[in-house]
């Protein structure tokens, strides 16, 4: 074997280990690197949020809904907070995204309220608090409700209650509306007996809704 051969094969196995090495932020570009940041409940056990970081140049975030029991047991509650969490005790109430149709990269959703108690399927208490905050504002309530646009703001607790901010793009009246932590359970509980467990097509995560007009209307 002369020089030039011996040369080559000792060069060869630095080639590849730099072809190796400077591939690798290729991929990672790529495939984008994931972090994770959790907030648990300062107790241990309770709701918080898990937070999931993506992508190097155009950095997106993913914010989890989750629950801790007592033993430590984790369960995820929703996958898209979109606005405030809040809890009384083992009750939580928060805003959560919706998706409103099969898993794609330009896939609609919106935004709902939702109340929760431990650790079990969130329920979508959307329609029941807008009826609720209608009802204590005007007379005429029914018909109305479902061609109107809602929207929700910041979630407070004050007093053992929960305050829930409500604007009417209709009357263009802002609220504000004040539920207590047995209120909250009863409205789970209604959801849960008269609607049904589904799942949100975006994640397949669990939760009960009902249709509160059909409900009126029988």
């Amino acid at each position: 074997m002369n020089r030039e051969q011996i040369f080559r094969r000792r060069l060869k196995p630095l080639m590849w280990l730099f072809f190796w090495a400077s591939s690798i932020p290729l991929v990672l570009l790529s495939a984008g690197c994931v972090t994770k940041d959790v907030s648990k409940p300062a107790s241990g056990h309770g709701y918080g949020l898990v937070v999931y970081w993506s992508g190097f140049i155009h950095k997106s975030r993913q914010i989890e809904v989750h629950y801790w029991d007592e033993g430590g047991k984790e369960t995820a509650i929703w996958r898209e907070l979109s606005g405030s969490l809040k809890s009384l005790d083992d009750v939580a109430l928060f805003t959560g995204d919706v998706y409103e149709g099969p898993p794609s990269y330009d896939q609609k959703q919106s935004r709902h309220i939702f109340a929760v108690q431990g650790a079990a399927p969130p329920a979508d208490i959307t329609d029941d608090v807008i009826l609720l905050d209608v009802k204590a504002n005007e007379t005429n309530v029914i018909s109305e409700i479902p061609h109107r646009a809602f929207a929700f703001g910041s979630i407070h607790t004050k007093n053992n209650e929960f305050q829930l901010e409500i604007g009417d793009s209709q009357t263009h009246r802002d609220t504000t509306l004040e539920l207590t932590r047995a209120a909250t359970i009863d409205l789970i509980r209604a959801v849960k007996e008269k609607g049904h467990l589904t799942n949100d097509p975006g994640w397949g995560t669990p939760y009960y809704k009902r249709d509160v007009a059909a409900d009126l209307n029988k």
